[in-house]
Order: structure tokens, then C-alpha cells, then sequence
């Protein structure tokens, strides 16, 4: 069967994607430790907005880094400092229920990672510069979620 040129390029931007995945997200400029980017949500849960930095995707525990905006507006600025030289995936929630605790709740909580919400891309940070933009969109929970457990 013959693959039509949109088919070629979903395949080539998935490849793509995937090798991103693999080599991380190389730094661009910004300062030594410096993670900074641009969390975007279009639903309309509300709560704090936490952006961390975490060495492992799933992530395990808490992030290395983390800041919490409590009135974020979206488009929403955010800054990761001191983080260290290698490799992070960084990850954002809006927390629904700061009740229950910080930890994200894919049932209840719009959340999102620099990438793609199902295939995060790492992020590079050196010793001489921090990343470029990292920019993470939120996507509202899904009874489809990945991390529904």
C-alpha cells in the first residue's frame, strides 16, 4: 500500500519525536541551573500551578525543583532555578484539590510535560548555560489517561 506525503510526514514527525525523546532537549541559551518556559492550559480547573524538574519519566517522589504559582493566568511564565547540570523532564499540574497534597491526580488534575503529555522530552541543562524555552501545554484529565491508575 502506498503512504500518501501527509502519512510520510506523521511518520518522519513521529520519528522525529521520538529521537528528541532519546537525545533530550539541548540547551540554547539562559544562565547556568536556569530552566524557563511558558505553561499554556485552555480548560477551567483552577488551583495552584506546580512546574517541576524530575530526573526520571514516570517520575518517582517528589521533583528535584519545583515552583508553585498559586493565581496562575495562562499563558503562564514560570522560572526552575539551581537546577543541576543533566538531564530533567520537566512536568506541570494545575492542583485541583491542594487539599489531598501536591501529588498529581490524573483523574482529577490537568497536567502536561515539555514534549508531549505521553511522550515527554528531556531537557539538557549545562554547566556553562541553563535550557532555551521550555514550554509545556496542560491537558485536561482523560477517563484515556495513560496515568490513570
Amino acid at each position: 500500500m502506498k503512504m500518501s506525503a501527509i502519512g510520510r510526514l506523521v511518520v518522519a514527525a513521529a520519528a522525529l519525536a521520538a529521537l528528541a525523546s532519546c537525545a533530550g532537549y539541548e540547551p540554547t541559551s539562559g544562565e547556568p541551573g536556569l530552566v524557563r518556559g511558558v505553561v499554556e492550559y485552555h480548560g477551567t480547573r483552577t488551583g495552584p500551578l506546580r512546574v517541576g524538574a524530575f530526573p526520571s519519566f514516570p517520575p518517582r517522589g517528589r521533583p528535584f525543583v519545583m515552583q508553585t504559582i498559586d493565581h496562575p493566568v495562562f499563558p503562564q511564565a514560570y522560572e526552575l532555578r539551581d537546577v543541576p547540570e543533566g538531564r530533567w523532564f520537566v512536568l506541570a499540574i494545575v492542583d485541583t484539590n491542594v487539599e489531598n497534597g501536591d501529588r498529581y491526580r490524573a483523574a482529577e488534575d490537568p497536567g502536561g510535560a515539555f514534549g508531549a503529555y505521553t511522550l515527554p522530552m528531556p531537557v539538557t541543562v549545562g554547566l556553562t548555560q541553563g535550557a532555551g524555552a521550555v514550554d509545556v501545554e496542560l491537558a485536561d484529565p482523560s477517563p484515556s489517561s495513560p496515568y490513570l491508575r
